[in-house]
């Protein structure tokens, strides 16, 4: 294909593809247009000599008297000198996108905003579970296990029944037997007073030898109260033993009201302040083991809410200590996502430092919201977006430096040694060099006053194909063609 032809096609299908404020892309031009080569030149090549006396590539044309030059008869006014005439570069520094187009490649508009900005100290960190947010359910006695209602990784409920366990400590059954004997003994006493009781109010008015009567009758009382009270606390005592057991307050209720002992207890999900829902970390039993008292079944933790550990040198302990004391903000970044989190603060300084790295530990609590949530057979799985163990960089402020202006990364385009962003003007899009101060995986900051504005429109997805659109409509993609580039006369 022919030079010319490839550039009339190229124009063609970005006009099709972008409205650029340019004006109209020209027809293609045909070489041989106004062209008049007489009766006689049977060939358009007719007549041509190559010789050594021709001084230029034109040199020789004969095409007749009516035609003394290859173009005779192409007019080439001022209005225009080439192909390209009529379009003007330097008029209009945007390019113009119809709704087509701007769908077709995902454009996205962010607007800008305004930043108090901070010298920050960038330092290594680990995501650790809150150690105030955790739980262990541990066998209260020697048991067998004979059912586990949630499986590892599923999420519970304060109070949300975990197990079903079999007590097989005999000591545990004869102390429930011994609290069925006693809770005996504390009726018949109960009884015995109170009978005795009503008779000694009986005898409150009388003769001498019913104030004798009298007298025996209330040292029979003062011998049934104090056996009372004896069979109460007893009772109790065990009571408080077999709760300690795990027996619950349901089974110590039937026990101490109607003698019933029980064989099996149920472990339930502690309360955390706030009570929030609690992952299974870990269960490392199974149906049929038999434990001793003690033997963990459930690690628990509670995820609304992780803890970040930072690692700082000895020599940012000071700059560290005062974003603490003065509560400067506290961005993190994920490398693995991309991903920044801001407006955290500082809790706690560890107290001491490595021997050997020389390093201490700062404390940031991290909000961890939900992601998602699902039921599969019975058992709850809640997705967080944070997970302990996922390694950060802690932007820790330690200077207020006044208002920046922080834009997506995704809106830089760099070219030939500077970084340019579009910014909507209207139905324009228009090119701005900027001057980035920093750049992070996923955000820009730039001064204040260096071309965008609080307010101001610009390009976040897309930017790459607005500005391959901006220099093909701008002629600065290459050179202009020569509708006679490629042409041999």
């Amino acid at each position: 294909m022919s030079r010319p032809a490839l550039t009339s096609l190229t124009t063609a299908l970005l006009a099709l593809a972008f409205g650029c404020g340019l004006g109209e892309t020209p027809p293609p031009v045909d070489e041989h247009a106004g062209h008049d080569h007489g009766a006689e030149a049977e060939d358009a090549h007719a007549g041509h000599d190559h010789g050594a006396e021709a001084e230029d590539a034109h040199a020789g044309h004969d095409h007749g008297a009516e035609a003394e030059d290859a173009h005779a008869g192409h007019d080439h006014g001022a209005e225009a000198e080439d192909a390209h005439a009529g379009h003007d570069h330097s008029e209009h520094s945007y390019v113009d996108l119809s709704a087509a187009a701007a769908s077709n490649i995902g454009l996205a508009l962010h607007e800008v905003q305004a930043e108090v900005w901070y010298d920050q100290l960038k330092i290594p960190g680990l995501i650790h579970v809150d150690w105030d947010r955790q739980a262990t359910v541990s066998s209260p006695t020697t048991v067998r296990v004979v059912s586990l209602d949630v499986p590892p990784h599923a999420t519970v409920r304060a109070g949300q029944r975990l197990a079903v366990l079999e007590m097989v400590d005999s000591e545990l059954r004869h102390l429930q037997i011994r609290a069925v004997e006693v809770r005996a003994e504390l009726i018949e006493a109960r009884i015995l007073r109170d009978r005795t009781r009503s008779y000694l109010d009986a005898l409150t008015a009388g003769g001498q030898q019913v104030r004798e009567e009298r007298s025996r009758v209330e040292a029979d009382f003062e011998v049934l109260e104090a056996k009372v009270t004896s069979n109460a606390s007893t009772l109790n005592t065990i009571l408080a033993a077999l709760e300690t057991a795990g027996l619950s307050r349901t089974q110590l209720d039937a026990l101490e009201q109607r003698g019933e002992p029980s064989t099996h207890i149920s472990l339930y999900a502690p309360s955390l302040p706030g009570k929030p829902d609690m992952e299974v970390m870990a269960r490392d039993v199974h149906a049929g083991q038999t434990l001793d008292a003690g033997s963990p079944l459930f690690e628990l933790a509670a995820l609304d809410q992780l803890m970040v550990w930072g690692e700082a040198f000895e020599a940012d302990l000071g700059a560290v200590r005062r974003a603490a004391a003065e509560g400067l903000p506290v961005s993190l970044l994920f490398p693995a996502e991309g991903r920044r989190v801001d407006g955290l603060t500082i809790r706690s300084l560890e107290g001491a430092l490595d021997g050997v790295d020389r390093t201490t530990h700062f404390f940031v609590p991290l909000p961890n919201p939900k992601v998602s949530e699902k039921t599969v057979d019975g058992a709850r799985y809640v997705d967080w977006q944070n997970r302990a163990g996922a390694r950060v960089q802690v932007l820790v402020g330690t200077e207020e430096v006044g208002e920046r202006l922080v834009i997506p990364s995704s809106a830089l385009i760099s070219e030939g040694g500077a970084t340019l962003a579009y910014r909507k003007h209207g139905e324009h899009y228009e090119p701005l060099e900027l001057t980035v101060l920093s750049v992070e995986s996923r955000r820009a900051v730039i001064p204040m006053g260096a071309g965008l504005e609080p307010g101001d429109r610009i390009v976040s997805s897309g930017a790459l194909q607005v500005h391959l659109a901006y220099k093909q409509a701008t002629g600065s993609a290459g050179a202009a063609a020569d509708p006679h580039a490629g042409h041999n006369h």
